[in-house]
């Protein structure tokens, strides 16, 4: 009986010691290839506003001089042609980032980079007497246009000439970009406060929901329901014609905080969950495993905290967070309306605008100086991070194998990368993941309103990246199937779809005609033609198999967490052969449905697409961030957690 009772714990030091050491050599990969460079240039630019620090990481100093140039010797109101060619300098989203609110317009011009002759269509589009023409390289061709504008010269550079202005323009902006105005320790006085208006909002809201509820999930809900549910009141206001202004998000935060409050007041409920009880002493006196776990968590807060100080100095530095996010948003906030994606960024009107409109929050609050906004995807990926944690504590595994879990999400490459960058895909993946996880908690409680608080989230998901659709409806399936063989609430499940359906409804009346004919249309039109020829492309799915194969094994990428997870699966599935536990079947289940829809997707995007590898170095792995920590988490529950037999 001794062996026996032993063996638990024998087992859990293997595991543990195992995932020490991978997360060891996983935070030394990162930090070595990523994060220690970045908070060099974090601390070298400590001084400089959020344009300043975007400009100077995507363009270089000299790049970054020269777009400053433009910006303070052209009026707000002139175009700016965009020349053909050059890289950077030749992406109209980013141009409109950095000269906004300029309009940026393009003309049907060869590059210039060879000194070919222009068109009559380019040379009229370039005399347009309205017109500013940057000059750079070979372009534009001086004989057409240096008689009908004045040029500006640049300074100190064989490489950025100048500017073409129109005749008699005269203008010095005195900042280089708009609303960087706000001292910096200012704006992020105000950032905070704006966060800590979210986390009380979504706090309160979700506690109202479900009066079970405790601190802990509080601490996890507060910014991913705050966050939803802000963005989505504000974009009702702006359907039916009311101006988005940062007084109108204060308006709508303190309005559901104090009606949330009020509501648990009228009903005698707790205003929020009672403290747990905490003392010094006694945790001082505790085991060794909590000094360990001590190490292990300010080990982890440590590597966390440069995630938070890397995201926020590198503000908008890419391509895909600036056209796809920030530009929409700033220019959300500048038009007050929900329609000007239309005419900024990427993608027009077809992605839905949790995350703009966040962007948007900060922007009109202080310019996003600091910038406040990227300190969002730091924080949902802590309230997923966490979730990650107590998920596999309250399911039997050790606390320590539970934070080491959390450690090893953290330090994968892809992902800490993805933590700082301003793209989309990690807050999705925070809402899919605490939306299953809070599914599971329903399930084994059986309480309806843990329910809706699990379709709320799964809702916001639909409500930040248009595959979210996909996403809920797989998971809907799942949900409805487990219910039905585990006889549980079959009514609940109407409780978990009814948030998704009443945001997919709305979001989708919005922008339907738009994804219909936008990148995602225009691709599911190609391949739906050549599925009804009977053309179904299976050399495709082998592509991308062996791509994925490959892909999972680069440590510079994903180090060795997809190696892990496929080894504790094993273990696990051995472990559970007789019967595996509701939980385990729900989230391997969720980890099966997140690999599958990226691959479809893919599989879908490979009709269309001439180059399919250089679409998937971009965009494979940050769609599979889901799949990965619902397999980690799945399987360090089977192998470590309980049985459901105890």
């Amino acid at each position: 009986m001794k062996k026996l009772r032993s063996y638990p714990t024998l087992l859990t030091v293997i595991i543990g010691t195992a995932l020490f050491a991978i997360v060891s050599f996983q935070v030394y990969t990162v930090f070595t290839n990523y994060a220690g460079q970045w908070l060099s240039r974090a601390w070298r630019t400590r001084s400089l506003t959020s344009m300043e620090r975007n400009v100077l990481f995507l363009y270089g100093n000299n790049g970054a001089e020269f777009m400053e140039f433009i910006s303070q010797n052209v009026p707000f109101d002139s175009p700016i042609v965009l020349p053909n060619g050059y890289d950077v300098f030749s992406t109209q989203s980013l141009l409109q980032f950095f000269l906004f609110p300029r309009a940026i317009v393009g003309c049907d011009c060869p590059a210039f980079l060879h000194d070919e002759i222009s068109t009559e269509a380019c040379t009229a589009c370039l005399l347009d007497p309205d017109r500013v023409i940057p000059s750079l390289g070979s372009f534009p061709p001086e004989h057409p246009i240096a008689d009908k504008k004045d040029f500006i010269p640049f300074p100190s550079s064989d490489w950025y000439h100048g500017i073409y202005v129109p005749i008699s323009t005269s203008v010095t902006n005195p900042e280089p970009f708009v609303h960087m105005e706000m001292p910096l320790i200012q704006a992020f006085l105000i950032d905070l406060g704006i966060m800590l208006l979210l986390f009380l909002t979504g706090a309160s809201i979700s506690y109202s929901i479900d009066s079970q509820l405790r601190w802990k999930d509080l601490i996890v809900l507060g910014i991913p329901v705050g966050a939803g549910s802000s963005t989505f009141s504000i974009f009702i206001f702006s359907l039916v014609g009311i101006s988005i202004t940062f007084s109108l998000y204060l308006i709508v935060m303190v309005v559901l905080l104090a009606g949330t409050t009020t509501f648990r007041l009228i009903t005698h409920r707790n205003i929020f969950p009672s403290l747990p009880a905490f003392s010094p002493i006694e945790f001082l006196k505790a085991k060794r495993s909590s000094i360990l776990f001590v190490v292990i968590f300010a080990g982890f807060a440590i590597f966390f905290g440069m995630s938070i100080v890397i995201s926020v100095a590198r503000g908008y530095s890419l391509y895909d967070g600036i056209a796809n996010w920030a530009l929409k948003g700033y220019a959300i906030a500048e038009t007050g309306s929900v329609t000007a994606g239309s005419r900024w960024g990427g993608h027009v009107l077809s992605y839905p605008q949790n995350i703009h409109l966040l962007i948007a929050m900060f922007r009109l609050a202080d310019g996003d100086v600091f910038p406040g906004s990227k300190m969002l995807f730091p924080s949902f990926c802590i309230s997923l991070l966490l979730g990650c944690y107590i998920f596999l504590q309250r399911h039997g595994v050790n606390r320590i194998l539970s934070l080491l879990g959390a450690a090893l999400i953290l330090s994968t490459p892809e992902i800490f990368v993805h933590s700082t960058l301003g793209w989309g895909n990690l807050i999705f993946t925070a809402y899919l993941i605490l939306g299953v996880f809070f599914a599971v908690y329903a399930l084994t409680s059986k309480r309806t309103s843990t329910f809706w608080i699990s379709g709320l989230l799964i809702g916001f998901a639909v409500w930040t990246r248009p595959e979210g659709i996909g996403y809920a409806v797989s998971l809907g399936v799942l949900l409805l199937g487990t219910i039905v063989f585990w006889r549980g609430p079959r009514r609940a499940f109407l409780a978990w779809a009814a948030p998704i359906a009443v945001i997919a409804a709305i979001w989708g009346y919005f922008s339907l005609s738009w994804i219909a004919n936008d990148e995602i249309g225009i691709v599911t039109n190609s391949f739906l033609a050549s599925i009804l020829n009977g053309n179904f492309r299976l050399d495709i799915l082998v592509y991308l198999i062996r791509y994925g194969v490959s892909r999972f094994t680069l440590i510079q990428f994903w180090g060795v967490v997809f190696v892990v997870g496929v080894i504790l699966l094993i273990g696990g599935m051995l472990r559970l052969i007789k019967q595996i536990p509701l939980h385990v079947t729900v989230i391997l289940g969720a980890a099966a449905i997140s690999f599958l829809i990226p691959l479809f997707m893919f599989y879908v995007a490979g009709f269309d697409k001439t180059d399919l590898q250089i679409f998937l170095d971009v965009s494979f792995d940050r769609a599979l961030f889901t799949g990965v920590i619902f397999l980690i988490v799945g399987s360090l529950t089977a192998v470590a957690g309980s049985t459901g037999r105890e």
